[in-house]
């Protein structure tokens, strides 16, 4: 019985390693497992696709772009995508924006993440008991938290500079 469930893996894995092709493009076949073993809550755990968790290996990183590759290529030949997507950017430029983490504090003013049409990261942005937008933190940053003091006189703000990808906070 060993023998039969070992040969039906053997295939099984050799079939999968085989590359295929989706609407005429090239995938890349799965790399090979490399199983990787360890104990947790005292049951030992086999897993092995483990290493896919690695993106600094060169090889995860080649299978990893070869995917994506495929991917785009796939995409792009699904039939009117191209006017689909331009409908979403026309229907997403009349939109109003998007606002949230909405707090109001004892004093009156709302503080509040909001990002327009068009623009990547949200800012920080607070309004008094008039309605009128009075501040706005710097656009160029990416806030990673925010959290006011009961008062809203103060107000801690966790940064990042944008275009890092480690930055200082």
């Amino acid at each position: 019985m060993m023998k039969l469930v070992g040969a039906c893996c053997a295939v099984g894995t050799a079939l999968a390693a085989q590359a295929a092709a989706f609407a005429g493009v090239d995938v890349p076949p799965p790399l090979p497992a490399k199983p990787v073993a360890e104990k947790l809550w005292d049951t030992d755990v086999t897993d092995p696709y483990r290493f896919l968790e690695n993106v600094a290996d060169p090889d995860v990183q080649k299978w990893m772009r070869g995917e994506a590759d495929a991917t785009a290529a796939i995409m792009s030949r699904i039939p009117g995508r191209d006017a689909l997507i331009q409908r979403f950017k026309t229907i997403e430029a009349g939109a109003s924006g998007l606002t949230t983490d909405v707090e109001r504090t004892q004093g009156g003013r709302w503080f509040y993440q909001k990002r327009d049409p068009g623009e990547n990261q949200f800012r920080l942005v607070w309004r008094d008991r008039t309605g009128r937008e009075i501040g706005k933190l710097d656009d160029r940053k990416k806030y990673l938290d925010v959290a006011l003091s009961p008062d809203a006189a103060r107000v801690l703000v966790a940064i990042r500079d944008t275009g890092t990808t480690t930055g200082d906070v």
